[in-house]
């Protein structure tokens, strides 16, 4: 099919979409959203958790490396969240806060 849209309708490759409006817009909202989110995990870990600049350094660097390795190992960074911690932030944008998952009788959490 080659490069932009398929027969599906759906990009068939990222740099395709990249070069379109809606692909362009993304990425300004990903520019903008994803240091100011950083930024507000790290001041929080600094006032409330009085985590050292270093330490919270770390953590950011550690989170990055995770979020590289999910995509190119192609796992849902999300869905592991939930399994290994029971956190869903998923729907976090709409209900305002974390949501807890339950924990079945007889399972660890």
């Amino acid at each position: 099919m080659g490069k932009g849209k398929g027969r599906s309708g759906h990009y068939n490759n990222y740099r395709a979409y990249q070069r379109t409006h809606e692909g362009l817009m993304a990425k300004e909202y990903i520019n903008y959203v994803a240091p100011h989110l950083y930024s507000a995990f790290c001041l929080v870990l600094y006032d409330k958790y009085k985590w050292e600049p270093d330490e919270i350094a770390d953590c950011v660097a550690a989170a990055d490396e995770l979020w590289d390795r999910a995509a190119r190992e192609g796992w849902d960074i999300k869905a592991n969240c939930a399994e290994c911690t029971g956190i869903d932030v998923t729907h976090f944008r709409d209900s305002g806060r974390i949501n807890k998952l339950e924990v079945q009788d007889g399972e660890e959490g």
